[in-house]
């Protein structure tokens, strides 16, 4: 445990934003820490489509990490 917490990691399947959204309810978690973008970087948008969707919508903090 490094930096006094200890991350939790999960597979899942079906749309990356939904299933993201539906496992931070679900499990209770306090923050969600996400990278910017996906494998495709876009072109003039400061947040990647999944990154985008996940912080319009969480209900939890939601850190990105460029």
């Amino acid at each position: 445990m490094k930096f006094g917490f200890e991350p939790k990691t999960k597979a899942r399947s079906g749309s990356p934003s939904n299933e993201i959204l539906a496992e931070a309810e679900e499990g209770k978690y306090e923050l969600i820490i996400m990278g910017q973008y996906g494998f495709t970087k876009p072109n003039k948008s400061a947040l990647g489509k999944v990154a985008s969707v996940v912080v319009t919508n969480s209900k939890v903090p939601v850190l990105i990490v460029k």
